[in-house]
C-alpha cells in the first residue's frame, strides 16, 4: 500500500495501532501466578516480550526497502521508537498493572476490563475528535495521529518528545504500582500503605500533564483555540475568529470576503435557513497545527458549523472551498453533515467534488 510500505509516520502508526492492542495482550494474559513469581523478574519479562514480538514487522519493513526506497530512515526509525516501541511497552505495563488488580475477578469479567483498557482511550479520542475543533490527538497507548495524511514530510517534533516522555514516566509508575500491589497480595504491606502509595505514584505525572498539557501542545479544545485567536468579529450568519496579530486591513477584507461568499454560495445552492458558521482564521500553518492540527491542510467540520484556514493576506484561496462544506451541511446526513451511505461511509468524491 502506498505511504505503508516504507519506514516512515504512515506505517509507524499503522503498526501502533496494533501494538496498542497486543501489547496490551502481553502484559495482561500472561500466565505466571502472581504470588509465586519475583515481581521485578515478572515487569523484567512483560517488558521484554513486549519489544522483541516488534521485531519481525521492523525487520520486514527494513528488508522492503530493497525494493521500495526509503526517504529518511533517521526520521523512520524515530518515529517507530517513539510510536509502536512505547505504545507497546506502555500497553505491557498497563495490562501488567490491572491484571494484578483484576486477577480474582472471573474470566467474563476479565476480558471486559482489557476491552476497556485497549479501546476505552480509543472511545475517548474518537469522542473528542467528534465534538471539538482539534483533529489531531497524542495517546499514551494509541500514540499520535497529526491530524491529516496530506501534509508530507513528516518529522519527529519536539511536542511528540515531550508526550513520550510523559509516557515512559507512566510505565515507570505502573512498574511500581504493580510491586506495591504484588506487596500487598502477599501480605508484605498494608492495604491503607497500598492506597496510599498508588495515589501519590499517579498523582505526580497525571497532575503534571494535566496542567502543562495544552501549553506543551498535546491538547487543545475549543476554549484553547478562542484564546489564542482572541479577536472575534460576528457578522451576520458568520462569527470569524481571528488572531491578536493580524492588521486591521486584512481583518476587514476577509471579513467582506466571507460574507461576499456566503451570501453568493446561498444563492446558488439555494439556501435560506443557515445556523451561524465559525471561521478560524490562524496567522501560519505552525500555529494552525500547534492549536487544531493539519498544519498545511485546511479544513471544515460541517457537523459542528465550522471552518478552519490559515493564510490572513487576502485574496484568500480556499476560503470559498471551505464554506461550501460548511454550508452543505444543511442537506447532508444528519451525524457528520456531508454525503454519506449509512450515515458514516462519505462519498468523498461528491463532498470534495461539490465544494
Amino acid at each position: 500500500m502506498p505511504l505503508f510500505d516504507l519506514l516512515a509516520f504512515e506505517y509507524c502508526f499503522a503498526t501502533t495501532c496494533l501494538s496498542a492492542f497486543t501489547g496490551t495482550c502481553i502484559g495482561y494474559w500472561h500466565r505466571s501466578a502472581l504470588k509465586e513469581n519475583n515481581p521485578k523478574s515478572q515487569i523484567a519479562s512483560i517488558l521484554e516480550q513486549s519489544l522483541l514480538h516488534l521485531g519481525p514487522s521492523l525487520a520486514i519493513i527494513l528488508l522492503n526497502a530493497l525494493r521500495v526506497r526509503n526517504c529518511n530512515f533517521e526520521q523512520g526509525l524515530l518515529f517507530f521508537a517513539s510510536l509502536p516501541l512505547i505504545s507497546s511497552l506502555y500497553g505491557a505495563a498497563l495490562g501488567l498493572f490491572f491484571k494484578a488488580l483484576t486477577e480474582k475477578l472471573q474470566r467474563p469479567y476479565q476480558v471486559l476490563c482489557f476491552c476497556a483498557l485497549v479501546f476505552g482511550p480509543l472511545i475517548t479520542i474518537l469522542f473528542d475528535l467528534y465534538r471539538e475543533p482539534t483533529i489531531f490527538a497524542f495517546d499514551h497507548l494509541w500514540g499520535y495521529f497529526p491530524g491529516s495524511l496530506y501534509d508530507e514530510g513528516r518529522r519527529v517534533t519536539q511536542t511528540l518528545v515531550i508526550f513520550r516522555g510523559f509516557t515512559l514516566l507512566r510505565i515507570i509508575v505502573l512498574c511500581l504500582a504493580f510491586r506495591l500491589v504484588h506487596q500487598n497480595i502477599t501480605k508484605q504491606i498494608s492495604r491503607k500503605a497500598l492506597v496510599f502509595g498508588l495515589t501519590i505514584l499517579f498523582i505526580i505525572p497525571f497532575g503534571l500533564e494535566r496542567t502543562y498539557r495544552q501549553k506543551l501542545g498535546f491538547y487543545s479544545d475549543r476554549a484553547w483555540i478562542e484564546e489564542n485567536l482572541s479577536t472575534r468579529v460576528e457578522t451576520g450568519e458568520l462569527v470569524i475568529h481571528f488572531p491578536e496579530t493580524i492588521s486591521e486591513e486584512e481583518q476587514d477584507e476577509l471579513v467582506a470576503a466571507h460574507t461576499y461568499y456566503l451570501q453568493a454560495l446561498k444563492e446558488q445552492l439555494k439556501i435560506t435557513n443557515l445556523k451561524p458558521i465559525h471561521s478560524y482564521v490562524y496567522e501560519s500553518p505552525k500555529q494552525k497545527e500547534q492549536l487544531m492540527g493539519g498544519s498545511n491542510t485546511m479544513i471544515a467540520k460541517p457537523w459542528l458549523n465550522e471552518i478552519h484556514i490559515h493564510q490572513t493576506a487576502p485574496p484568500h484561496p480556499i476560503l470559498a472551498h471551505e464554506l461550501v462544506h460548511a454550508i452543505a451541511r444543511t442537506f447532508g446526513s444528519k451525524l457528520l453533515g456531508v454525503s454519506a451511505k449509512f450515515e458514516v461511509l462519505v462519498n468523498m468524491g461528491i463532498v470534495e467534488g461539490l465544494a
